[in-house]
C-alpha cells in the first residue's frame, strides 16, 4: 500500500527493508510494517525546541525534544547508522525502524511530535516516510523539496541544518505549514501554532499541552544569553506546574511520562540523549562522523 511512495521518494529504504527481512527471516511484508509502523495517528505529548544560528553560542542551530509516551523504556534503541553512500547518522527509535529522531552527517537534525485535530480525509502516508526523507537529506530545503505533495496525518516535525535554518513543519488535515524560527528560539508542545490553529483540539485531547507551551515560551523568553546545549538540558528537566510539567512523571492526570530526551548540535555533530526522565538521568553524548 505504501511501498510505491517509499520506492519513489527514498528508494534506498526498500533495499534496507529487504535486508532486514532477509537477515531476520521475516516475510517482507512484516519487515516493511516493522520498519514503517507509525502508520496510525500518534497520541502522546512532547516538548520540542528550536534554536537557530542567530541565538546559539556556536553560530549553528541546536534542536531538541522530550519524548512523552507510554512505550516501555526498554524498547528504545539508540542506533548508529552507516551507509555505503558515506551517510552517517545517530537515531533514537524502536527496533526495526529505518529512520527516526536523528542527526545525520550532513548536519541535519529533526524532532517529531503529535498534533491534535480532526483526522484528514482521503489517503495519507505514514510519518515514517518523512523521517526517512530527513535521514537522507542534507538540508531543510532539500527535505521540503523531496516531500513536495506529500500528505501526512496530524503531526509536527522540527528540523534544523548547518545553513542556519530552523523550522517546524505542521501537517494538519494532510496539508503542511512551514513555521520559521524567526525569533531565534521557538518551542512546540503539541498545540497547533501556525495557520491551521483554528483546527487545534489539544485543549481537549492533550492535557498539559497548553501549560507546557506557556512554560517553554516563558523559559525561552528568559534566555538572555547565547544558547548552548546546557540550556536545553535545563529546560527539559523543568518541573514547573508539576501535573503538566515539561519533564513529566506518571500521575493520575492522564498525561504521558517523559521517557527520553535528546538534543542535537548540528555544528559539532553531537547528539545528546537520556533515556528515562531527564531530571533523573545523565545525558550521554554521541558524535556523528562526517
Amino acid at each position: 500500500m505504501y511501498r510505491g511512495e517509499f520506492a519513489r521518494r527514498v528508494p534506498s529504504s526498500i533495499d534496507e527493508i529487504e535486508g532486514i527481512a532477509e537477515g531476520s527471516g521475516l516475510p517482507l511484508e512484516i519487515a516493511f510494517f516493522a520498519a514503517t509502523r507509525d502508520l496510525l495517528p500518534l497520541r502522546h505529548g512532547c516538548t520540542a525546541v528550536l534554536c537557530d544560528a542567530n541565538r546559539s553560542a556556536s553560530g549553528m542551530p541546536i534542536i531538541g525534544q522530550t519524548k512523552d509516551t507510554a512505550a516501555p523504556l526498554n524498547r528504545y534503541q539508540l542506533m548508529e547508522l552507516q551507509y555505503d553512500s558515506g551517510l552517517r547518522a545517530v537515531a533514537l527509535g524502536y527496533p526495526g525502524w529505518i529512520g527516526n529522531m536523528s542527526l545525520n552527517s550532513h548536519g541535519l537534525a529533526w524532532t517529531g511530535n503529535s498534533l491534535y485535530a480532526a483526522e484528514p480525509s482521503g489517503f495519507v502516508q505514514p510519518a515514517s516516510l518523512m523521517k526517512r526523507i530527513f535521514l537522507e537529506s542534507a538540508t531543510v530545503s532539500e527535505a521540503l523539496e523531496r516531500s513536495e505533495g506529500l500528505r501526512l496525518g496530524n503531526c509536527c516535525f522540527g528540523a534544523a541544518d548547518r545553513s542556519g535554518r530552523a523550522v517546524f513543519l505542521e501537517w494538519v488535515g494532510g496539508e503542511c505549514d512551514v513555521i520559521e524560527a524567526r525569533t531565534g528560539l521557538l518551542g512546540h508542545a503539541n498545540g497547533i501554532l501556525g495557520r491551521f490553529r483554528d483546527r487545534d483540539r489539544s485543549v481537549i485531547e492533550s492535557p498539559g499541552s497548553s501549560s507546557r507551551q506557556q512554560r517553554i515560551d516563558a523559559l525561552l523568553s528568559d534566555a538572555r544569553e547565547e544558547v548552548t546545549v546546557s540550556h536545553f538540558k535545563i529546560w527539559f528537566r523543568d518541573h514547573h506546574d508539576t501535573a503538566y510539567s515539561i519533564c513529566s512523571h506518571r500521575s493520575s492526570h492522564g498525561v504521558f511520562p517523559t521517557t527520553a530526551a535528546y538534543v542535537a548540535d548540528v555544528g559539532s555533530l553531537e547528539f545528546h540523549v537520556v533515556v528515562g526522565p531527564p531530571c533523573l538521568g545523565r545525558f550521554r553524548t554521541f558524535r556523528v562522523e562526517a
